[in-house]
């Protein structure tokens, strides 16, 4: 991909799922749901469009799994909630998936914010 990985640090471990190098395995094969929350500040005093994508390595972008905020001229930091749930069939272990930045327009000039913002991801398996 073009964007920047996601850090990521796994809290709880699911079956068939691992974490390393911000990038995600699944073990087995199924459907998974993948849902984020993320809250973002651009630190960039000037309009950006930038969000975040989730993606499989060798596929590229899965539907549903994007999500973009438009950011606003300020010199004080816009801060958006970037949301989305995707559903995805996992048909191949070796492949690898991450959530990336993706940026539209503008400079990504951006951070994710941790304290006093709820931020999150969560991955299930369905079947």
């Amino acid at each position: 991909g073009g964007g920047q990985q996601v850090g990521m640090s796994q809290t709880t471990a699911g079956d068939n799922i691992s974490l390393s190098s911000n990038l995600f395995t699944f073990s087995a094969t199924g459907w998974y749901q993948i849902s984020y929350s993320i809250t973002m500040r651009s630190n960039f005093a000037g309009r950006s469009c930038a969000g975040f994508v989730w993606r499989n390595n060798n596929v590229g972008a899965l539907p549903g799994g994007t999500s973009m905020e438009y950011f606003r001229y300020n010199s004080y930091g816009e801060e958006n909630a970037l949301v989305a749930t995707c559903i995805f069939n996992v048909t191949n272990t070796s492949h690898q998936y991450e959530l990336e930045t993706l940026l539209l327009s503008g400079t990504m000039n951006h951070q994710i914010l941790f304290s006093d913002h709820y931020r999150g991801v969560q991955i299930i398996r369905l079947r």
